[in-house]
C-alpha cells in the first residue's frame, strides 16, 4: 500500500469512527453528513470521496458489526446438529447478547431502513446469506428438502431479529427474556428436525420441545379415523339401536 493509499484509508476510518459515535448519540434522522465530516475534521467534499450519503456510511458500519455474527450462527448450527435443547437455548441467548452490545447502532439502522425502502429490501435479503452459515445442519438435511430447510432458517432468523429488537434494543416491558427464550427455543426445535435428518425409528408421540419428524407425520396420516360402533340386529330381530326385541309386525 502506498503512502497515498494509507492516508486515504486512515481518512475513511476516521469518518467511520466519527459516524458511529454520532449515530449512536443522535440516531439516523438526527445525523447529517456535515456532522460526520466536522467530527472527522474533513470537508464535505472529502466525505463524498468515500461514501455516497449517510445511509452508505451507516450500512458500512453495520456490515462491519455483522462480521461477528457468523460466530453466533455457527454456535446455533452446532447446537442444532447436536439436538440438545440446552445448547440451542444457550446459543440463541448469545445472539440476544449481540443485540445488547450493539443496541444503539441497531436502533439507528432500523430508523434508516424505515426511511429508505430500497435499503430495507437490501438488508432483509441478507438473511438468506446468514442461513448459509448453517452448513452443518443443512448438510444433514435430505437434498430434496434442503431448500425448504434453508427457507425455514431464514424465517426463524427474521423472527428472532424482530423479537431481539423489541426485547433488547427497545427494552419493551411485559416480555420476560427467559420465558421468551424458552418459547423461541421450542419453536426452533419444532420447526427444524433434530440433527438435520428425519427420525425414522418409532418413538413416543410428539411432546412440547421435540422435533417434528417424518415418522410422526406418516403416523398421523396413516392413523385411520375410527368409525362409530354399529350395533347389528341378530336373528331374533333385535332393534339395532336399543338391543330390545322388535315388536311383531301386525298383519
Amino acid at each position: 500500500m502506498t503512502v497515498r493509499e494509507e492516508l486515504r484509508e486512515a481518512t475513511r476510518q476516521r469518518l467511520l469512527s466519527a459516524a458511529e459515535h454520532i449515530f449512536e448519540r443522535n440516531g439516523y434522522s438526527g445525523t447529517t453528513v456535515g456532522d460526520i465530516a466536522t467530527s472527522a475534521n474533513v470537508s464535505r467534499a472529502t466525505f463524498y470521496l468515500h461514501f455516497t450519503d449517510k445511509s452508505d456510511v451507516l450500512m458500512t458500519l453495520m456490515r462491519a458489526n455483522l462480521t461477528e455474527t457468523p460466530d453466533y450462527w455457527h454456535e446455533v448450527d452446532e447446537a442444532l446438529v447436536s439436538g440438545q435443547r440446552t445448547e440451542l437455548r444457550a446459543s440463541l441467548g448469545n445472539t440476544l447478547n449481540w443485540y445488547g452490545q450493539h443496541s444503539n447502532m441497531v436502533r439507528a439502522v432500523r430508523e434508516a431502513l424505515a426511511a429508505n425502502p430500497q435499503l430495507a429490501a437490501q438488508f432483509e435479503g441478507s438473511f438468506a446469506g446468514f442461513a448459509d452459515e448453517f452448513s452443518g445442519y443443512l448438510s444433514r438435511v435430505p437434498r430434496q428438502e434442503r431448500d425448504r430447510a434453508h427457507l425455514r432458517l431464514q424465517l426463524l432468523m427474521i423472527q428472532l431479529d424482530q423479537l431481539a429488537y423489541r426485547l433488547v434494543v427497545l427494552e419493551q416491558k411485559g416480555i420476560d427474556r427467559e420465558v421468551m427464550l424458552d418459547e423461541v427455543t421450542d419453536i426452533w426445535l419444532l420447526t427444524l428436525p433434530a440433527g438435520g435428518a428425519a427420525q425414522l425409528n418409532p418413538g413416543p408421540e410428539l411432546q412440547p420441545g421435540m422435533a417434528i419428524t417424518t415418522e410422526h407425520k406418516h403416523r398421523a396420516r396413516a392413523r385411520p379415523s375410527q368409525p362409530e360402533p354399529r350395533l347389528h340386529g341378530d336373528h331374533l330381530g333385535r332393534d339395532r339401536r336399543s338391543g330390545s326385541p322388535r315388536p311383531p309386525v301386525s298383519s
